[in-house]
């Protein structure tokens, strides 16, 4: 599972709480 970044749209690892492309926090499970 990967989670996706609700700003811009990156791919995080499931357990990132934050984006290392554009820092925020918003970020939702990809199903």
């Amino acid at each position: 599972m990967h989670r996706l970044c609700n700003e811009c749209g990156a791919v995080l690892e499931e357990r990132d709480t934050r984006c290392p492309r554009c820092g925020t926090h918003r970020s939702e499970i990809a199903g």
